[in-house]
């Protein structure tokens, strides 16, 4: 069965006038690489931050719950958190040959002499009949 968690965040007004007003919010379900961590508070913040997108927190309190936990389930979930901000290794080899590409690309420009465009011939200008 999935883990959710409950937010204090007010439900949106329904679109119909017709349809009754939820006084729950729906649950919020955890991402599904999440749903087989274990069942701590600390972690459930932490995937709450990573589903939030504060990054930098997720990075700080995953990395204290690393060393504060002899608990092996919660020092694997903590890593998997922490793996999966790392950039995709295929971007970063991407970003690297792109790079390379575009200095190799500006010396060869730089590097050899560009003449002057040809210079256009003088047309006579159209007559208008």
């Amino acid at each position: 069965m999935p883990r959710t968690t409950d937010t204090s965040a007010p439900a949106a007004k329904a679109t119909s006038p017709k349809a009754p007003a939820s006084t729950t919010p729906p649950p919020r379900t955890v991402p599904s690489f999440a749903k087989n961590f274990p069942a701590d508070p600390r972690l459930e913040r932490i995937v709450a931050l990573f589903e939030a997108g504060n990054y930098a927190q997720v990075r700080t309190d995953a990395r204290a719950l690393l060393t504060s936990t002899e608990d092996t389930a919660l020092r694997s979930a903590a890593r998997e958190l922490l793996k999966r901000l790392e950039p995709d290794p295929l971007a970063l080899y991407l970003l690297a040959i792109s790079t390379g590409l575009l200095i190799v690309l500006a010396g060869w420009y730089w590097s050899h002499p560009h003449d002057a465009p040809p210079a256009l011939p003088n047309l006579p200008a159209p007559s208008s009949s």
